[in-house]
């Protein structure tokens, strides 16, 4: 059997006209350095080119006012609250697992995709060690990167490595600290050779130009306005500007040279608001354009971005007031297309608004986030959300202000001291949209894998909600010694990781005893299950679950004896410096019995469950920060970067199963058999021998609701004959909304039954975790025929007869008048 790993684009016609699409983002650009925005000392001809011919956006928001969660909210169409990334942090978090990208939604509708400059969201730890694959863009739907993958690294300007189509490449110029070659020249060239190896393709394309301009360090190699007694600072501020729209203009102009007739969407904009550094100030060239804040502030000034959308012969130049965010362009761009747009999905089309003149609002509430430490020149702030003029910001106090952006566009009158009559009401209802959309990712469901078609569909009606991925010793009572030292899963044994979806773990284990100063040291952690690769810093560790937590359980206790059950996980937020747990300090395993633990912990509940025997500790929790890294998880064990065992399970256990999602308590103990599959027929009927090609598609679809994570599907057991191929786009972006087609062609060149499997198989994104009802057996009946003798002569051979007998009385009547 041949099959065949296709992209639906691909099959388009050879005169595919979808424009291609380029997204030109800024770093800490503020509206008020363009000069089409107002700006009169900072030179940007060739952005002010770009905003004549196209739309420009008076009021366009970042999700975020910084970094790495505006980033994470462009690309994922979720705002803030939604995002998996909510904050800036080194080393740098992943983007989420689960949520689909524009550019594998692209990639996927048969788009070539391009990141060229900085990432930003996940790459690689203050070990130099990448994450994982869920950091890489690689695996998010870019085919071609080059780019420095770590925020902190690429504000430099001047990498010693960037990270180029799976792999590090070494930039020699700048080895040892060396300062040869300025980041703006690497990116430039790069995307301008990707433009031009992609406009020789069929295929359109999709880049996303990530500038690290105009971010500090403020270090440009020349400097301009030497006419000018502007400070240094400033004047490399205003070459830095000047350079990225020199960048834009090379760009654009080469791809008005090599479009064609296709076009090209060219959408520029910046990632947040400017930001006073490097004795660079905001206002010394106005620009936030007299704005409130700037970048790390939830007011006007820190979200405020500019954005200009140009798209030859199918928009018209003119500006547009409606209130706009950056997690717009996701379904705007698929709007473009006609592909389908994953669900959920914050965004909101605007197409309509870029064509025509509407001015009504595109979004009946925006909200924006900024889980930062400290803020830029205001008090921190948390939470900001906007519906109509009316704007409520929560500071890291709690303290509210409200404010009404028609009125008071700068934010100079706070309304929330005014609690009577309507401003009371405003603040309440604001208040709960706020809470509501602050829920982050784990808001979201399993998948379901379901088949759509001409069949009766495969959905079924009440999946369930947990599922066990590893399971041992329920139906025998016999005891498990573990081994000192580490007890990994064998092969065969599933990749998990749970990130940041619920799991739950049941065993019931016998402790070797230990001394009480023993106990008390990092070395007594005891280990029953891991997520960690394999001699990888700890940052990379993803959850463990431990039987005695050791010195863990000390941490602002002085009652705490070291033998406390506890999770740990492992922290972003601070790097390779420690971890965050949660420790049970009510529940302790102080002797050598045997005895029954369960562990829930339960994401979206924000919450973990002990239980001990017959007690039982809830400990609510808020973060949700540990990292989703990739690889087997390891029973009984811990290993240190080295290969070192450094924190092992002495003793044996009866029973052991690690199950994703929260198994309820009659189910706990009870073995699990695995998911049978759903058997699908597929009857391709009764076939002529020798006759036409038969195909028959079926649409592989996520039939859970609308809020389900993303799902990747495979094809496995496949047992067709020479007769048949199977054509099958596989993706990991099937969420609600996304049907994946699957077509079987046969050919029926010899006679016999038909009788053949395949089987379909769901998997949480890059989790490595089977989804609920997760197998489909797709069973091809039929059956080919031979024509009974005498009956259904082949029409080749009787057009053939009728050939030669009409040549040859043509030839009989030649001869005849020859006579």
């Amino acid at each position: 059997m041949v099959l065949f790993f296709c992209v639906t684009g691909l099959a388009r016609a050879q005169d595919d006209t979808r424009p291609n699409i380029v997204i030109l983002l800024a770093d800490d650009l503020g509206v008020g350095d363009l000069g089409c925005y107002g700006q009169t000392r900072i030179r940007t001809p060739h952005i002010d080119a770009l905003a004549a011919e196209g739309v420009r956006m008076q009021r366009a928001y970042a999700s975020a006012p910084v970094c790495a969660p505006s980033r994470c909210s462009l690309l994922t169409g979720l705002h803030s609250g939604h995002c998996s990334v909510d904050h800036n942090d080194e080393p740098n978090v992943p983007l989420g697992l689960t949520d689909p990208t524009i550019a594998e939604v692209l990639a996927r509708e048969g788009y070539r995709t391009g990141l060229v400059g900085k990432w930003g969201l996940g790459g690689e730890t203050d070990h130099a060690q990448p994450f994982g694959v869920s950091s890489l863009p690689t695996e998010l739907g870019f085919g071609h990167v080059f780019a420095v993958l770590d925020q902190e690294l690429a504000q430099d300007h001047y990498p010693d490595r960037v990270f180029v189509d799976g792999a590090w490449r070494e930039v020699p110029a700048n080895a040892a600290r060396a300062r040869g070659s300025w980041d703006a020249d690497l990116f430039v060239d790069d995307a301008l050779a990707f433009v031009d190896r992609a406009s020789s393709d069929a295929r359109p394309f999709f880049l996303y130009f990530a500038s690290t301009l105009p971010h500090r360090e403020l270090d440009p190699p020349t400097l301009a306005h030497a006419e000018t007694d502007w400070p240094a600072a400033e004047r490399a501020y205003a070459t830095m500007v000047e350079r990225f729209d020199a960048d834009v203009g090379r760009l654009v102009e080469r791809l008005d040279a090599l479009g064609g007739a296709r076009g090209t969407i060219v959408i520029l904009a910046s990632d947040n608001g400017p930001v006073t550094v490097d004795g660079h100030d905001v206002a010394f060239f106005d620009s936030t354009v007299g704005l409130r804040g700037q970048k790390r502030d939830l007011y006007e000034g820190g979200l405020r971005v500019p954005l200009i959308v140009r798209w030859r012969g199918e928009i018209n130049p003119r500006t547009l007031d409606t209130p706009i965010a950056l997690y717009d362009l996701f379904p705007t761009l698929t709007d473009v297309i006609r592909a389908s747009t994953p669900t959920p999905m914050d965004g909101v089309s605007f197409l309509a608004w870029l064509r025509g003149p509407r001015t009504d609002a595109i979004h009946d509430h925006m909200f924006f986030s900024a889980e930062e430490a400290r803020g830029g020149t205001e008090d921190v702030t948390r939470f900001a959300i906007r519906q109509g003029p009316l704007v409520l910001i929560q500071r890291a106090d709690s303290v509210l202000e409200l404010y009404d952006l028609d009125a008071d566009p700068r934010q100079a009158r706070d309304l929330a001291g005014d609690l009577s009559g309507d401003r009371a009401s405003d603040v309440q209802r604001l208040t709960a949209l706020r809470a509501a959309e602050s829920t982050g990712s784990v808001r979201r469901v399993f998948p379901i894998l379901g088949v759509e078609g001409a069949l009766v569909s495969s959905t079924p009606e009440r999946p369930r909600a947990f599922a066990p991925v590893d399971q041992r010793g329920f139906e025998s009572p016999s005891p498990h010694e573990l081994p000192r030292g580490l007890t990994i899963a064998g092969p065969g044994s599933p990749e998990v990781s749970f990130g940041d979806a619920s799991f739950t773990l049941e065993a019931r284990v016998r402790l070797d005893h230990l001394s009480a100063e023993t106990a008390t040291t990092r070395e007594a952690r005891r280990y029953l299950a891991l997520r960690k690769p394999e001699r990888s810093p700890d940052e990379l560790l993803d959850w463990g679950v431990l039987v005695q937590a050791g010195d863990l359980a000390l941490a602002g206790d002085p009652a705490a004896t070291g033998h406390e059950l506890a999770f740990v996980f492992a922290d972003p937020e601070i790097g390779g410096h420690g971890t965050w747990s949660i420790v049970a300090r009510e529940l302790a395993i102080t002797d050598g019995a045997w005895h029954s633990v369960v562990f829930r912990f339960d994401a979206e509940a924000r919450q973990a469950t002990v239980r001990l025997d017959d007690r039982t500790q809830t400990i609510a929790f808020e973060d949700l920060g540990h990292v989703r890294s990739d690889g087997l998880y390891i029973l009984g064990g811990h290993q240190d970067e080295l290969g070192h065992d450094d924190g092992y399970l002495d003793g044996a256990f009866d029973a052991f199963r690690l199950s994703r999602g929260v198994v309820p308590d009659e189910w706990l103990g009870v073995v699990l058999p695995p998911d049978p599959p759903r058997t699908l027929a597929l009857d391709l009927g009764t076939l002529a021998l020798g006759g036409p090609e038969v195909s028959r598609t079926l649409f592989v679809v996520n039939a859970a609701p609308s809020a389900a994570l993303a799902m990747e599907v495979d094809a496995r057991n496949l047992a067709l004959d020479s007769r048949a191929r199977l054509e099958f786009v596989r993706t990991r972006t099937v969420t609600a909304g996304v049907r994946v087609p699957l077509t079987l062609r046969f050919r029926p060149d010899f006679a016999g039954v038909i009788d053949e499997h395949f089987t379909l198989v769901g998997f949480v994104a890059h989790y490595g975790i089977e989804v609920p009802e997760g197998l489909i057996d797709v069973h091809v009946v039929g059956e080919v025929v031979a024509p009974p003798p005498g009956e259904g002569l082949p029409l080749v051979p009787i057009l053939l007869a009728i050939g030669i007998s009409a040549l040859a009385i043509r030839l009989a009547i030649r001869r005849r008048r020859a006579r």
